[in-house]
């Protein structure tokens, strides 16, 4: 088995067939690695970390050296080996604290992160297995809505559900709190999470 999946094949169009589209391609060779056909690339190398570039040439690559983000081939924001966060010079700090800032967060692959721990968590068997592993794809929500509600500060933008839905699983899983049968109650905590993100608006404004 070569670790190559998906489908590395032409696809043929037209009248007669004379025209190809190349189909995407996905290998798991040392790693999860996709090749789009659009110019999306999203490449997981067990040996040099995470290495995500979309079409327009935009680039993030996370290793042991730190976090690279590369936009339009310029370096636009980077980590060293002890976590400080950089910019280029051509950037201002306000520029640095507002859109450019929150773009980092928004291009940075926490999916692929996400993605990563499903696997190992589901072919370990640890902990349920795949029978419980998959409730780690549910925080890649949480995740990009957060910095929305982060950046935007607007609370509501935050998928508070889909954390009610994940305690309530945790809870039926562990037994935590009455497990299954009083785990319900966790629900009744969205309206009231958006009454008081609404409150707390109508207070401000």
């Amino acid at each position: 088995v070569s670790g190559e999946s998906a489908d590395n094949t032409q696809i043929p169009t037209g009248d007669e067939g004379t025209e190809y589209i190349k189909a995407d391609k996905v290998s798991f060779k040392n790693g999860i690695h996709v090749d789009a056909k659009n110019g999306d690339k999203v490449h997981i190398s067990f040996a040099d970390g995470i290495h995500v570039q979309d079409k327009d040439g935009t680039k993030v690559d996370i290793g042991k050296d730190g976090v690279f983000v590369n936009e339009n081939g310029k370096q636009r924001v980077y980590t060293d080996k002890d976590g400080h966060i950089m910019h280029d010079a051509d950037m201002t700090d306000e520029m640095f604290a507002g859109g450019k800032h929150k773009n980092f967060w928004n291009s940075f692959p926490f999916f692929a992160i996400a993605l990563v721990v499903f696997l190992w968590w589901g072919f370990s068997g640890f902990c349920f297995g795949w029978a419980l592993s998959w409730i780690v794809l549910l925080t890649i929500p949480l995740y990009y809505s957060l910095v929305d509600a982060i950046y935007k500060r607007k609370a509501d933008h935050f998928a508070f559900p889909v954390l009610a839905a994940m305690a309530y699983i945790l809870m039926g899983y562990f037994n935590i709190f009455g497990g299954w049968t009083v785990g319900w109650v966790v629900f009744l905590t969205i309206p009231l999470y958006y009454w008081i993100c609404s409150f707390f608006k109508n207070k401000n404004d």
